[in-house]
């Protein structure tokens, strides 16, 4: 059985999905973490729903600042400093069948007459 001290490093939202499953349906429930950090909040989050929550002012200054001063020349100068993609891309190896069919084989025209009239 799982608890908040076995699952240190499962997503807390999880857990508790988890548990409120259990308690409602009283079987057992087995769920799979699949989450990938590193992304912010506020990528994913519209501008609106951050203005709306006191608790993202925080996030949103330093997001407003960047963004008065933001030039976009310079941007593109970084970008032209920037060294180049490598250019040459290494040949795909070619599929090939992994196990071939033997040649069909011929059946020639006068025997392939005999079997036709002996039927």
């Amino acid at each position: 059985m799982c608890s908040p001290d076995s699952v240190p490093g499962f997503t807390a939202v999880g857990y508790h999905f988890g548990k409120q499953l259990h308690d409602i349906l009283g079987v057992p429930v087995a769920l799979i973490n699949t989450s990938w950090g590193g992304t912010r909040s506020e990528a994913w989050t519209s501008r609106e729903a951050l203005e709306a929550e006191p608790a993202a002012a925080p996030v949103l200054k330093p997001w407003d600042e960047a963004l008065a001063n933001y030039d976009p020349a310079k941007d593109k100068e970084r970008y032209a400093k920037q060294s180049p993609l490598p250019t040459k891309r290494r040949a795909r190896p070619t599929r090939t069948c992994a196990r071939r069919l033997p040649p069909r084989r011929r059946i020639p025209t006068g025997i392939a007459r005999r079997r036709s009239t002996t039927r």
